[in-house]
């Protein structure tokens, strides 16, 4: 096995840098393992992680401090991720969308509940005595969803920081975006598998929604598989029976997705512009078939969730300073 490990520091001594290289254990898991045994932990309060191609708000650490500062039993938080490249192809416009629908919808909707969050792998904050106590024993491609759920059945929540950003780059081309779906499910699967009836025995006896609310989400790949499945068998037996035609029963499915696009391309840019806009409505029909785009995924990660070996690095190619970003955000659409 090859493997090499380097340490570099900046000349002003303010900086250090890791390198890892080990074949057999790829990944970001591994390395965000390998990376925490580098880190004197015990001399910080708190660290933050990003992905590589990441540009970070010059605001985020003081913004998450402040919740640091305002809630001593926050562990871990998550901060809002916007999309660093969303006019760079229908793509990244897609995820762009379907993040600020989840950002609102998902992420701050559960923190006003007083439910938990969910880590979504950068722009994030946890506590070294967190990290120190539960460790990080991660073994899924999605270390973020695994040390969610670790903390939840713990007893803790992750807390959201809207107004700490992270700008996340997306996939332009359809392969890797293919490819980075399929590896979310297949960790999605493995980590309902590994956690799921833990979970569920947690809410039978204790009664906290919180824990029904994680074992409900952990479920989303397998109700999407059986609810494909019984409209694919209910279908032919209809049409089968001459009880109405195959497309025809088919079509009464399809409103669903078009009600759920409709409101994810209108009320999340909406709310996120502060008015009502109709701005994104041209990517109704493109919105749709992404949506639908991750039926054939989840089958696929499903059947895949015993692989949490196989990492595929996703191609970026964005060069972009966080000073242009920002200036692009602020000039009125």
């Amino acid at each position: 096995m090859q493997r090499q490990n380097e340490r570099h520091r900046s000349a002003s001594g303010g900086l250090q840098s890791h390198k890892r290289n080990d074949p057999q254990r790829p990944g970001k898991t591994y390395n965000v393992g390998w990376a925490l045994t580098q880190i004197p932990l015990a001399s910080y309060d708190a660290i933050a992680l990003f992905d590589a191609d990441n540009l970070v708000h010059p605001e985020f650490l003081a913004r998450m401090n402040d919740s640091l500062e305002a809630h001593e039993d926050a562990e871990v938080i998550q901060g809002y991720l916007e999309t660093k490249n969303p006019d760079h192809s229908w793509l990244t416009r897609m995820y762009a969308l379907a993040y600020w629908y989840a950002n609102r919808f998902w992420q701050l909707a559960r923190a006003n509940w007083g439910l938990s969050a969910t880590l979504g792998g950068t722009g994030l904050v946890i506590r070294t005595s967190c990290i120190t106590r539960l460790g990080w024993n991660l073994k899924s491609l999605t270390e973020d969803l695994e040390f969610s759920v670790q903390v939840v059945l713990e007893g803790g929540k992750v807390h959201w920081n809207e107004w700490a950003i992270t700008y996340d780059e997306k996939p332009l081309r359809y392969a890797s975006s293919h490819r980075q779906r399929t590896r979310w499910m297949q960790g999605h699967c493995f980590v309902l598998w590994q956690y799921g009836w833990r979970l569920l025995w947690k809410f039978l006896t204790s009664g906290h929604l919180q824990y029904l609310d994680y074992f409900l989400y952990l479920l989303t790949p397998l109700s999407i598989v059986l609810t494909t499945v019984l409209v694919a068998l209910e279908t032919i037996e209809r049409g089968a029976h001459g009880n109405i035609p195959f497309v025809l029963h088919l079509y009464l499915w399809i409103p669903v997705a078009l009600i759920q696009s409709a409101y994810q391309v209108i009320l999340g840019p909406s709310l996120k512009e502060g008015r009502f806009t109709l701005r994104y409505l041209p990517y109704f029909a493109l919105y749709t078939v992404y949506g639908l785009s991750w039926i054939p995924i989840v089958f696929l990660g499903l059947f895949l969730s015993w692989n949490q070996k196989r990492w595929v690095k996703t191609e970026h190619s964005c060069s972009i300073s966080i000073v242009e970003l920002l200036e692009e955000s602020s000039v009125p659409k």
